[in-house]
């Protein structure tokens, strides 16, 4: 197994100066990192974040492939397409986020919560959540909900099937009612 290289502030800031080259934090381990910008399409795969702060930036795209987010915070972005996808997410915050389409295919998401976002279409394809809570944030779209597993290490099979319906009443759209014409006739008795 490789050693992934450690990245910190003072390194961060050194590769954002150069306009961050091409799998410039891929195999990485990020440490402790402040991030409040990147190019407006950005792919880190197969990194580890540690304790970061990704925080208050617009963009068009990122995506954290196959990456391991521990401890660490998202907040108050604004992406159109967010892809955290075939990894693993715990003790993590997203919070205050305005997303077009957020992916989150194939994670494992533990003891982590979304709050407070703004999410056009929501993709949990064989996703795994134990212990990730949802708070205020209900998806228009969601996608992959038949195949997501909920548990929760240690609990009963009573707290698990209240935490699937807390889960399932947080993100799932409300069903559409479509009236038909018939139903805007009045008629006479």
């Amino acid at each position: 197994m490789e050693e992934k290289k450690k990245i910190n502030q003072v390194r961060f800031e050194e590769l954002r100066s150069k306009g961050f080259p091409k799998g410039c934090l891929d195999h990485c381990y990020l440490d402790g990192i402040i991030i409040e910008k990147l190019p407006e399409e950005f792919q880190i795969s197969h990194s580890r974040l540690s304790e970061c702060w990704i925080q208050k930036f617009s963009a068009d795209s990122l995506k954290l492939s196959n990456c391991v987010l521990a401890d660490c915070i998202l907040q108050g972005l604004s992406i159109d397409e967010m892809k955290i996808m075939d990894g693993t997410m715990d003790g993590t915050l997203l919070s205050g986020n305005t997303v077009g389409k957020m992916d989150f295919t194939g994670m494992s998401m533990r003891h982590s919560s979304m709050r407070d976002c703004a999410i056009e279409s929501l993709v949990m394809e064989d996703t795994a959540l134990d212990g990730m809570y949802f708070f205020r944030t209900q998806p228009k779209y969601l996608r992959g909900e038949e195949s997501m597993r909920v548990t929760l290490g240690g609990a009963t099979e009573e707290e698990v099937e209240n935490y699937r319906r807390c889960v399932k009443g947080e993100i799932i759209p409300p069903k559409k009612e479509f009236k038909t014409l018939g139903d805007n006739i009045c008629r006479k008795g």
